[in-house]
């Protein structure tokens, strides 16, 4: 047990003081619910890295090319961890996804009428 406490803190302090490597976009984009969200984040020095998210909420998914997609359903903002890892580095960083209401359900627009 003392084993698994120990090794869940070094991995956060790994991840919480490592700024050694420049994850891009630093501030990912705003998401907005009901409308499909995409981003590609690269890390700059590394090439070819292996993405791992953490923390995702339901409806986003992430793939280990570093892309994160999804529908979002709620307004938030969302703390999230990006693991990246290349040839004997294995690290990451804490983002935040914010998730705003689409300018069509501030505005009442309905989507199946078309642009408006």
């Amino acid at each position: 047990m003392f084993r698994n406490l120990l090794v869940a803190l070094l991995l956060a302090l790994a991840c919480a003081g490592n700024d050694e490597y420049f994850i891009s976009p630093p501030i990912p984009p705003t998401a907005f619910v009901g409308e499909f969200y995409t981003v590609q984040f690269r890390v700059l020095g590394l090439d070819n890295p292996v993405f791992k998210f953490e923390d995702l909420p339901l409806f986003f998914k992430g793939y280990s090319d570093g892309t994160l997609e999804g529908t979002p359903a709620a307004v938030g903002s969302y703390s999230i961890k990006v693991w990246f890892a290349s040839k004997g580095v294995q690290t990451c960083k804490v983002l935040t996804v914010r998730v705003s209401a689409s300018v069509s359900l501030i505005n009442k627009v309905a989507t199946e009428a078309g642009v408006t």
